[in-house]
């Protein structure tokens, strides 16, 4: 149910957004903002937010086949007379979460997208030394 936000909202809340994409995901992940109930689908670059006047729950993700990765959540206090400027970054895996706060953010999840990219082929060569052992000590 949406809330009942009622007449025109000036933009309270605006969100950059520098990067919408996650390695190794094709055509990148949609990324939602929501407010009390009420979302909105952001692009990279500045987005501006027509919230009310009030301290409020900002939960910025992206969706992910439906699945909610890199979520990100911040209470903010949109009550000033100015906009609130925040930054949000994506993971670079979908496995971590994504950083939200009024300065720019590095994006998390270095550490795993390198187990990822080193990991991987480590354990699939582990995996054939093996076998190929297997077959000389049985042929």
């Amino acid at each position: 149910m949406q809330p009942q936000w009622t007449g025109p909202l000036a933009p309270r809340l605006t969100l950059q957004v520098d990067a919408t994409s996650i390695p190794g995901v094709k055509g990148g992940c949609p990324l939602i903002a929501e407010v009390d109930g009420r979302r909105w689908q952001l692009s990279a670059g500045s987005n501006p937010l027509p919230v009310p006047p009030g301290v409020r729950t900002l939960r910025v993700w992206c969706s992910y086949y439906g699945i909610k990765v890199g979520t990100a959540e911040l209470t903010v206090d949109t009550s000033a007379p100015y906009p609130l400027l925040l930054h949000y970054a994506p993971p670079l895996t979908i496995y971590n979460r994504g950083a939200l706060a009024p300065h720019p953010v590095p994006r998390p999840g270095r550490a795993t997208l390198a187990g990822i990219l080193i990991g991987v082929p480590i354990v699939v060569l582990s995996a054939v030394a093996v076998l190929i052992a297997l077959r000389h000590l049985a042929g």
